[in-house]
């Protein structure tokens, strides 16, 4: 994710795995936001994402405030803010991501630290994916455990669990497409 934006509150550097998901699910990435003179470098974990203006993430930032660093849900365009995380991260740092839902309630898990638990989860057919409000940020390790959705016309109505494993760097080297600024 390399093309910062003047937006404030959405993430628009998105990059969505094409694969849709239902029910519960397990989340893991490693990230780090792109250290730069600014105190609001940010990295977003996408989920729930049906659209580019209906979708959760959990925002990792350098700042702390009610649009950044926390868990918000996107719907119908606006951003808000479930729970926020109590500590902040260092920017050009690695951190270890981990999301799980079970249910309705959301867990987010930060080096192997809860930093959130929240009962609001309302998307039942999703995908997931990484983003950035603003910032140059990098990823890596998408794992996702979860249950994708059955093919049209499928003979089987329950489509197992399975695991997929997507390297970041398709969709990192698509967004460096773009025009860094």
């Amino acid at each position: 994710m390399t093309a910062p934006s003047t937006v404030y509150l959405l993430n628009t550097n998105l990059a969505v795995h094409q694969t849709a998901l239902t029910g519960d699910f397990s989340i893991m990435a490693t990230a780090a936001a792109t250290a730069t003179s600014s105190n609001w470098n940010d990295f977003s974990i996408i989920f729930g994402y049906q659209n580019a203006t209906n979708y959760y993430f959990a925002n990792f930032s350098e700042g702390q405030d009610s649009a950044s660093n926390g868990l918000f849900r996107v719907s119908n365009g606006r951003s808000r803010q479930i729970t926020a995380f109590a500590a902040a991260i260092a920017a050009g740092t690695y951190e270890s991501i981990r999301i799980e839902r079970q249910g309705p309630w959301i867990r987010v898990l930060c080096r192997n630290a809860l930093v959130a638990s929240a009962s609001d989860f309302y998307i039942h057919v999703w995908s997931v994916g990484f983003g950035s409000k603003n910032d140059a940020a990098k990823f890596d390790d998408l794992i996702v455990i979860g249950t994708p959705v059955p093919a049209p016309g499928s003979a089987d109505a329950t489509a197992p669990t399975i695991t997929f494993r997507s390297p970041a760097i398709a969709a990192r080297a698509s967004a460096e497409t773009r025009t860094s600024q």
